[in-house]
This record gives C-alpha cells, sequence and structure tokens, in this order.
C-alpha cells in the first residue's frame, strides 16, 4: 500500500510492504511488513528510508509482524525488500507520477 502525500515542501511516498503467506491457511504471523518513505531530503534531493512497519496503522492480522527499522535494516533479505519498494516507485503509474519521475 502507497500512501501520496502533497506538502508545501514537496511530495512524499509512504509505501508498507507485505511479504509472506496468503491464501486460505496461511498464518499471518508469518508475514512481515516493512515501511518506507520517500521524499525530499537536505538539499532538494529524492531519497528513500526505510521506517518501523506501518506504525500508524492498526494491529490487525493483515500486518503480520511490524518490522522495526533497526531489524529492517539487518533483514537478511533487506536487498530484496528494497528491490520491491523501487519497483513500487518506477512502475506504479500514480506513484511515479506523483513523485515527477
Amino acid at each position: 500500500m502507497s500512501f501520496l502525500y502533497d506538502h508545501v515542501g514537496g511530495r512524499e511516498v509512504f509505501t508498507d510492504l507485505i511479504v509472506g503467506p496468503w491464501g486460505e491457511g496461511a498464518d499471518p504471523r508469518e508475514r512481515l511488513t516493512f515501511s518506507s518513505r520517500t521524499g525530499p531530503v537536505d538539499g532538494g534531493s529524492i531519497a528513500s528510508t526505510l521506517l518501523d512497519g506501518a506504525s500508524l496503522a492498526p494491529d490487525v492480522p493483515l500486518y503480520g509482524t511490524k518490522v522495526s527499522r533497526e531489524d529492517g535494516l539487518a533483514h537478511p533479505q533487506i536487498a530484496t525488500i528494497w528491490a520491491y519498494f523501487d519497483s513500487v516507485l518506477a512502475d506504479v503509474p500514480a506513484v511515479s507520477a506523483h513523485l515527477g519521475r
């Protein structure tokens, strides 16, 4: 899920990425939620940073385990997680248009 914000200081995209098993009989406790923020940083360039997983979302089974920023950065699959985030930014038309890419 991506949330698009348009502020005076620039546009931001917050993305929650939920990975793990889905479908009938899937255990939501086996899912992990990672979150990122993409938007302007010092100097006006656009960058992404990892956040605490779905910190504003309710604690419901959909999100499984909300991964902290610290645990996410140390996760063995973090390179794959970043590739998914990058794909959302580049390949979802509404998101890439929002960032002006």
